[in-house]
């Protein structure tokens, strides 16, 4: 049996006192349910993606609700006039880390799973 960890994003951050998702500074492709689109982006600009963000290199994130996002690069968004600093984002991830399958539940939380390494019992 596959065992994974869930986080909620939104109180991830919220007790970490970070803001949300910059607003359309993510794409959404591949999207098997077109219809809930809007939903969708609402509820990634809710939570805080931002950790998901990488100085120089676009993420592709992988739902399990049949869609990608992708986040901008942040000197992506600072060529295009959005106000960040690239400088706030790293370059790549730990060597370590594996980024996470998201989910929105039917409710609007945004969860990261990730799976964990090692062998649990």
């Amino acid at each position: 049996m596959k065992k994974h960890i869930f986080i909620p994003l939104f109180a991830l951050w919220a007790s970490l006192g970070m803001s949300q998702t910059i607003p359309k500074s993510f794409t959404i492709a591949n999207n098997n349910h077109p219809e809930k689109e809007a939903y969708y982006i609402q509820q990634i600009e809710k939570a805080n993606m931002e950790n998901y963000r990488l100085k120089s290199k676009d993420v592709v994130l992988k739902f399990e609700n049949g869609f990608t996002c992708t986040m901008l690069s942040a000197k992506t968004l600072f060529t295009n006039g959005f106000q960040v600093n690239p400088a706030n984002y790293p370059e790549e991830f730990p060597k370590d880390f594996s980024l996470p399958s998201m989910r929105i539940l039917d409710d609007g939380t945004l969860y990261a799973l990730y799976k964990p390494k090692g062998k649990f019992h």
